[in-house]
């Protein structure tokens, strides 16, 4: 590099599991069902996809509306 110094900063770096990271994030904010954000993440565990799950703010609550009672 000829005597430019480059900086790195690993705590706020961006790599492709970022990019995925928030992808996932995106899709429970935007109430997507966890076995749906499972199969697009390509997760072969839901205990990886369950990380995802608390960001989804109806957490299930329309789903049992719906249901009638």
């Amino acid at each position: 590099m000829d005597g430019v110094c480059a900086i790195v900063d690993r705590k706020n770096r961006v790599v492709v599991h970022s990019l995925r990271h928030t992808f996932a994030s995106h899709l429970a904010i935007n109430e997507t069902p966890i076995l749906t954000i499972q199969k697009l993440m390509n997760h072969q565990d839901i205990k990886s996809t369950m990380r995802y799950a608390k960001l989804s703010s109806d957490s299930g609550r329309n789903s049992v509306k719906n249901l009638g009672f």
